[in-house]
């Protein structure tokens, strides 16, 4: 099993900045499903420091899957509002040109709700013109990974302890399913699993076997250990079947 960090950058192909809004998921060239159904299954895990942990959750779950491959493509602290700061589209079409997975599993967020700046303007996060731009860039990313071939899923940013960081995401979480919907690409929520029973904020999950376990961090934002085996389990039986893979690691239970 090839596992590998890529977060250099390559010559930029696609702008993340527009406003298209095309949906292009029919020319995805792969009949995912059927292609790799007898074949290793690339799958990359794309984005911030949430998508890292996913990603140490996944190599971690597929660990005896030798027909699966977790690459990671992360870059902690980043996102798609400070392209300043890190260039998203140059580092995802530079990390396509070496290889076209067949499923990503994207999650970004985590550091977005801020101000954007855009030619020179200031957009105030979650403003009509914030949103529109913003949705913008989720949409090329989502365009670039589909022209590749590669089927794309979204992860949905978990609550947080701050409710006001939780109002925040859950603006973001309306973006990005909106976008998922529009492009045929699927979403997947982490909100209802990491609430507890009423509807708040919990550091507790319960992991394949039953047993509760300390699920997330002090910053009340990121998974601790086993919080991204739990998390992991919960991607794995939502994309696997998408993607036409039948061997369900032991460590997720059935």
């Amino acid at each position: 099993m090839r596992h590998f960090i890529a977060t250099g950058t390559i010559a930029l192909a696609v702008s993340f900045g527009g406003s298209a809004q095309t949906n292009i998921a029919s020319i995805v060239t792969k009949d995912v499903t059927e292609a790799v159904a007898n074949e290793n299954v690339s799958i990359a895990i794309i984005g911030d420091s949430m998508a890292r942990s996913y990603c140490r959750g996944l190599q971690h779950q597929t660990r005896e899957l030798e027909s699966v491959d977790i690459l990671c493509w992360v870059h902690p602290s980043s996102g798609l509002t400070r392209n300043d700061y890190y260039d998203w589209a140059e580092a995802l079409n530079g990390n396509l040109t070496q290889t076209a997975p067949d499923a990503a599993i994207v999650s970004m967020g985590a550091n977005d709700a801020q101000r954007l700046v855009l030619n020179r303007k200031i957009l105030e996060f979650a403003s009509p013109d914030w949103s529109s731009e913003y949705s913008s860039r989720v949409d090329a990313f989502i365009q670039t990974l589909q022209k590749s071939g590669t089927r794309v899923f979204w992860v949905g940013m978990p609550i947080a302890r701050s409710a006001r960081y939780s109002k925040r995401m859950r603006h973001l979480n309306e973006i990005y399913s909106e976008s998922v919907k529009v492009h045929n690409a699927l979403f997947l929520p982490l909100w209802e699993l990491t609430q507890d029973k009423e509807g708040g904020f919990t550091n507790a999950m319960k992991d394949p076997g039953g047993r509760k376990r300390i699920a997330r961090e002090n910053d009340g934002i990121h998974f601790t250990r086993a919080g991204e085996h739990i998390v992991a389990c919960h991607l794995i039986r939502n994309v696997f079947p998408e993607m036409g893979i039948d061997n369900m690691p032991a460590t997720c239970g059935t």
